[in-house]
Parts: structure tokens; C-alpha cells; sequence
């Protein structure tokens, strides 16, 4: 660890910023694509297709599992603020 302190490498655990916001922009996208017109009433909810979550963790780096997890768990965080 102190190799990359010194070369100025900086070395962080979990969700960072551009991670949720990576995530929100991707959801957000899928939120605004129109209704399926086989299912005009129906609204896909983006957290629970499994393609989103292998794009997103192509994207970032992240087992997608992992990266699902993470994200719900921060979810649920916020909502206890």
C-alpha cells in the first residue's frame, strides 16, 4: 500500500460518485424509452433486467452482481437519511 501512496496512486473500496452516477444515467435511460407497444401499459422497472447490470459492470469494472448489490444497498441508505 505504501507503493502506491508514493506513487501517488489512490486506492478506494465501494461505490464512488461517478459509479452512482454512471448507474443513475443508464436507469434513467431505460426509464425514457418508450412503452413496448405490445404492452403499452407497461413500464419496465430498469433495476431488475439483468442486461443492465452486465452493460453497467462491463462499463465500470464490476462484477455485475456485485455492483447491483452495492447500488441497492446505497439505495436503502438514503432512505434512512
Amino acid at each position: 500500500m505504501d507503493e502506491l501512496e508514493n506513487k501517488n496512486i489512490k486506492v478506494t473500496f465501494g461505490l464512488q460518485p461517478y459509479h452512482i452516477e454512471a448507474i443513475e444515467k443508464e436507469l434513467q435511460r431505460w426509464r425514457d424509452m418508450p412503452p413496448l407497444t405490445s404492452f403499452p401499459d407497461h413500464k419496465i422497472n430498469p433495476l431488475y433486467i439483468k442486461y443492465v447490470w452486465e452493460k453497467l459492470g462491463r462499463e465500470l469494472g464490476w462484477c455485475p452482481f456485485t455492483l447491483c448489490l452495492y447500488y441497492f444497498e446505497y439505495l436503502e441508505d438514503q432512505k434512512l437519511k
